[in-house]
């Protein structure tokens, strides 16, 4: 059987932060969902790092802008 390269654990690792990061983003808030990937996913916040634990975090809790806000105000 043939290892996978670090490089694609990483590219996965990523796939499933982020895939996890959006699934629970709407029930909670930037600290607690920080903490909830690091309790759940201490593996997967390993191989993607610091800088990229924060850019996934910074987009799963931006809020929503522009047509969709609106179209929710109509």
């Amino acid at each position: 059987m043939k290892r996978r390269s670090l490089l694609t654990r990483r590219i996965a690792a990523r796939r499933r932060i982020v895939e996890m990061a959006f699934d629970y983003s709407p029930f909670f808030d930037r600290t607690r969902l920080e903490r909830l990937l690091r309790e759940r996913a201490p593996g997967l916040v390993q191989l993607v790092g610091e800088r990229e634990m924060a850019a996934v975090l910074e987009l799963a809790t931006r809020p929503l802008r522009g047509g969709l806000l609106l179209a929710a105000n109509a």
